[in-house]
This record gives C-alpha cells, structure tokens and sequence, in this order.
C-alpha cells in the first residue's frame, strides 16, 4: 500500500526517519492525502527511529 507513496519520498529525499517530522502539508505535496495514511506513516517512522536509536546506543 505504502509503496505507491515511495517515489515521491525519494523524489524529495524523505528518509524513514524524517517521515515522523513531516508536517501535513509535507504528506500532502507527497500524495499522502488522508490522516489514517499519515498517522500509520508516521507510527512506523516511531518504531524505526526507535529500533535504530536503541541500536547506535549499543
């Protein structure tokens, strides 16, 4: 589902990680029109930038 919004996010250089810093006009210049798609992206952004943060600490 989420793939249809993955070229505009390289398009704009969006990391996953940035994903959780992203304004509403920011999903909206990417496609990303409704609040359930932004609020799911932005969960799964969480959980990466959780893993990953937890990771560089070891």
């Amino acid at each position: 589902y989420f793939q249809k919004f993955l070229l505009k996010f390289e398009q704009q250089q969006i990391s996953v990680r940035l994903l959780s810093k992203l304004s509403n006009e920011d999903f909206n210049k990417c496609g990303v029109e409704t609040i359930g798609a932004r609020q799911t992206l932005r969960e799964y952004a969480a959980k990466y930038n959780i893993i990953f943060t937890s990771h560089d600490k070891l």
